[in-house]
């Protein structure tokens, strides 16, 4: 299973095994229901299994109709810095569900609501998820673009991004290493900024505790990704000064 949309010059396509490189055993998108997000005030779509073309006018949101399908799947936008972003103009809150067509059982309903004090569910018919990343590779999703030109004319960070967003779709392992990656690169940046500011000893200035708490949380989560012997551990470690 699983299918192509088309919207304008941009390509989703929804249910893909990347490691067979094939599309049986994958989600297909059956319905998907859209409120307040972007410029889209409510908007019902029934898809193909197969093949699926949008056309429209500039500024009708089709591209805001690929960004909630990668939604659905990654639960961010693809285009946007953060959530706040994605609420109609007068809006504090979007939400958008899906019901997919699974091979290996029946129909399942994802749905996402995000509200302006930052409080994001995401449910599994109608079953909160504890944890974000549980969900992510459960409906696997590729996104091409014009904008894809940036991974080969761009800084490397781009092209990580996208190898990253890939990777950890069908790998727990290597999502979970990106995340502690992630919050050692934050952690080792607060260090280094909290540093700076106790040698220059500005009035009211970071306390010494501070920097022992966060230099302590740092070591521990490095001893975690240290120890991991998968491949994924191995590509990130350098890049956070480990062996």
């Amino acid at each position: 299973m699983g299918g192509w949309i088309f919207c304008g010059e941009m390509i989703i396509f929804v249910g893909y095994n990347f490691k067979q490189l094939s599309c049986r055993d994958m989600p297909s998108l059956k319905k998907i229901v859209i409120q307040n997000f972007r410029n889209i005030e409510l908007q019902e779509l029934e898809f193909s299994p197969k093949m699926n073309c949008i056309c429209g006018g500039n500024g009708e949101g089709k591209t805001n109709l690929l960004d909630a399908i990668w939604y659905l799947s990654m639960t961010k936008s693809a285009f946007l810095p953060g959530d706040k972003f994605g609420f109609r103009y007068g809006c504090d809150s979007f939400g958008l569900s899906g019901t997919y067509a699974m091979e290996s059982g029946p129909d399942t309903r994802i749905s996402i609501q995000v509200s302006g004090n930052g409080e994001k569910k995401v449910k599994r018919d109608d079953k909160q998820y504890t944890r974000l990343s549980d969900h992510i590779g459960l409906i696997p999703v590729v996104m091409v673009s014009p904008m894809d030109a940036n991974l080969v004319m761009d800084a490397a960070e781009d092209r990580r991004k996208f190898v990253n967003s890939v990777l950890s779709q069908v790998d727990k392992t290597y999502l979970s290493n990106v995340q502690i990656y992630l919050r050692l690169l934050q952690q080792r940046n607060k260090l280094l900024k909290e540093q700076r500011g106790d040698e220059k000893g500005p009035p009211g200035g970071n306390r010494p505790e501070d920097g022992h708490g966060n230099a302590a949380n740092l070591r521990s989560q490095a001893r975690v990704l240290r120890g991991d012997k998968s491949a994924a551990a191995r590509v990130l470690r350098p890049h956070i000064g480990l062996r």
